[in-house]
Order: C-alpha cells, then structure tokens, then sequence
C-alpha cells in the first residue's frame, strides 16, 4: 500500500507505484478521491498489505486521514517503509514515533532510479513478499495500464494470520537448525530488566562469550520491538561471533537495527552457518552498505544457503569491509546441499575487486575454494 499525501507526493508516489507494478507488484493506491466510505476503504488497504510506504512530508504529518492509516499500519505490524520527500525533513509527534528505527529512502536528492532500486532491494527482503506478486509477470504492462485507469488499486495477498511464522519456519529460520547442524538460538527465561540492560551489555563490549549470544540476541529483539536503542551501539561486541547460531527473522531483524546505529569499527561480524537465505541476506547487506561511520574488518558469511542473485548484494558489501570477507560454501545448490561459487559467480566479484579504488592499504579477500581474490 503507498499512503501518501496529494498536496506534495503525488507526483514521486505515482512514479513509483508505476515502476512497483511494472516489476511485477499488486499496489494499493488512492488514484483519486475515493469513493462511498473512505474509512473502509483506506481500512482495506492497510488490512490487505504486507507492505506500507508512508510518504513522509510535512503535509502528511499534518493529516487526519494520513495518520489513521499510518497508526492502523503500525497495530497491524504491517511492515513500514518510510519514503522521504522533502530533503531535511524530519517527523515529530505520532509520526516520529511509528518510524522509529526504521530506514528511510530518501527521494528527495539523488538518482530516481538509485533510489528505487534501493527501494526495491528493501521491498523484495520482506518475508511474504512474493504473495503481492502478479499472477503474471509477463502483463505487467496490462497491469500498469489497470492501475492508471483504476481510482484504488487493491493488494492480492495471503492469509495474515501466521504469515511470519509460517515464512521462517518454511526458510528453516525457526525452530529448526535448517539443515545446517548448527545450535538452534533457544528460547530461554530472560534474566534482564530495563534497569539492568546497559549492565548486561556493557559486559558484551569487547567480546562476547559464547554461552552470552543467545542473551545478547534476546536483548537485541527486546529492544528492537520497543524502539530504543538503550546503549545496544554504543556497547556493540568488537568481535561478534555468531557462528553455528541459527537465526530467526526476528533476531536477523533486530541485529540490523541495532548495528544501522553502530558509529565504531567492527573487528569481527562472524555469521558462518547461521542459515541465512538470500532475502534475509538483503536485510543483512542493505543495512551494512547504508552504515556510515563503521567499517568492518572482518565478515564471514560462509557456509549459508544463499543464492546466484545474492553475489550483486556481496559485491555492494566490499566498500564496507575493511580487511576480509569470507564467503566459502555460502550458496545453496540444487540438490539442498551447499557449493563454493561458480565461475560466473567468481569472476564477477573478481570485476568487482579489481575496479576498486583506495586511499589507503586494504585487503579484500573473497574464499571460493580455490580462488583467493585479493587487492
């Protein structure tokens, strides 16, 4: 659904439901005044989609109509994905606090289609997206000519109840170690309290032990949900090893939203088999590449089960690593097993490497069995 307001998105609001219905999407989009009950109606929308783009603006935070669908989208834990317009703008009041924490494209400055692809890179992470998808991909140009003739276009979308749920456990993501035999992050009583949060995280500064990452990984979803950050950068682990821990949307989600605020240097991100797949891994890389005051000395993603489209995202990741990414065994092959990269794959990264420009000494190196690429 994009909610938005007429009297300054209009014009990027439409531009990009076109180019979202283009690439194969079903769109909810007040196309004009809407008729009979427009509550019902704006109701609809939120209910049927997985996905809301909020237009951020000033016009928009001044809306009745804007903010009952805003706040409706926020207590049915639809996903939102603010858009920003207007360059500097920044929302107060409700509006501030439904997209707290959240990562803002911004269509105000720059590249139009930069930006949207970004955008688009963001949407199709979203677990349960393929369900907005066109039955047939291949009208999506009789699609885009519905949508102009039409005043809303209405979201095909699958069963809410369960959808997350049902999604990871499908992803072998819960309640599973995915086929990777790794440690299955558990659910266990918590021993933390706002009060004593800092405390424990304090301790994780340095280097977290092994036996803490589930704690810590709680701690993170915790303070994810409530949209404080309670000093989880500031004390983010130097040395992170979450390896064989296998994660859930939840944890991957939460992780981000902590590590998007991190503003010191990484030394190790160690996510060897996590049984990450490929849409969890761009959520991962999205909010990596969009850090702006860290960098990571080390990543290790090998041993997942991504696929062929994941090494784009790879690749947008080597400006962000400062010394080493590891990436042996990390794409899943057609038998359910795990493989090194192909020699498509290799030689793209290769490209990627070479095309490289520093200021000062790096290192990059990516681990394919045999090929050691480095710069």
């Amino acid at each position: 659904m994009i909610s938005y307001n007429w009297d300054d998105s209009i014009d990027v609001a439409r531009k990009i439901c076109d180019r979202l219905t283009t690439a194969g999407y079903n769109v909810w989009i007040d196309k004009g005044q809407m008729k009979g009950n427009i509550y019902e109606k704006m109701a609809e929308g939120v209910e049927n989609a997985i996905i809301v783009l909020i237009f951020v603006s000033p016009h928009y935070e001044t809306s009745e109509h804007a903010q009952r669908e805003a706040s409706l989208a926020a207590d049915l834990h639809k996903r939102i994905i603010p858009i920003r317009v207007q360059q500097d703008h920044k929302p107060s009041s409700w509006l501030r606090l439904i997209t707290a924490g959240q990562f803002y494209h911004d269509f105000s400055f720059g590249s139009f289609d930069d930006n949207f692809k970004d955008l688009l890179d963001s949407i199709a992470s979203t677990p349960g997206v393929e369900s907005i998808r066109s039955d047939n991909f291949a009208a999506s140009s009789t699609n885009k000519k519905d949508v102009e003739e039409e005043e809303v276009v209405e979201t095909k979308t699958s069963q809410e109840e369960g959808r997350w749920a049902t999604w990871s456990k499908n992803q072998g993501l819960l309640d599973t170690d995915g086929g990777s035999g790794g440690e299955v992050a558990k659910k266990e009583e918590l021993d933390f309290n706002e009060d004593n949060i800092s405390d424990h995280l304090r301790t994780f500064a340095d280097e977290i032990d092994r036996d803490n990452r589930t704690k810590l990984l709680d701690i993170y979803v915790h303070i994810w949900k409530s949209h404080e950050l309670l000093g989880a950068a500031e004390y983010f682990p130097t040395r992170l090893d979450l390896s064989r821990v296998t994660l859930d949307i939840d944890q991957i989600s939460a992780l981000c939203y902590v590590l998007k605020n991190v503003e010191k240097q990484v030394e190790i991100l160690d996510l060897f088999e996590c049984g990450i797949q490929h849409q969890s891994f761009n959520i991962i890389a999205l909010t990596l590449k969009k850090m702006r005051k860290t960098q990571i000395r080390k990543l290790n993603i090998g041993f997942n089960d991504l696929t062929s489209n994941s090494i784009d995202q790879i690749i947008s990741l080597l400006p962000v690593i400062k010394d080493k990414l590891l990436l042996y065994a990390c794409f899943s092959d057609d038998r359910g097993g795990r493989r090194c990269a192909n020699q498509e794959e290799r030689e793209k990264l290769q490209r990627a490497l070479n095309k490289l420009t520093t200021s000062r000494p790096k290192v990059y190196v990516g681990l394919f069995t045999s090929l050691q690429a480095q710069r």
